[in-house]
């Protein structure tokens, strides 16, 4: 049960397993796939024969939760000059790593 606690004049409720529930939730989401909206494709090369198809690994993702983990992310998706890729639904990253 979470504790409630008045900050400031605001109603503040602390729980230790609503991270934890949180947490789980996000696991079965990614495990079902729900509310996927990005597919990140990274380059792995080309095949060994005379084709010239590019072979990809393709990771299913949030945008929500990438642009919460990283800066570039954000900038990519959310930003106020969001790149092109901002609506797309896969985003091939392209460069070195």
């Amino acid at each position: 049960m979470p504790e409630e606690a008045f900050i400031n004049g605001r109603l503040v409720l602390r729980s230790n397993q609503l991270g934890h529930d949180a947490l789980e939730r996000l696991q079965r989401m990614r495990q079902t796939g729900a509310l996927i909206d990005v597919v990140i494709k990274i380059p792995l090369g080309r095949g060994d024969d005379d084709d010239d198809d590019e072979f990809f690994l393709s990771i299913p993702c949030h945008k929500l939760l990438l642009c919460l983990c990283s800066p570039y992310f954000e900038a990519m998706f959310a930003g106020t000059g969001a790149f092109a890729e901002a609506d797309k639904a896969e985003v091939i990253m392209e460069g070195e790593a």
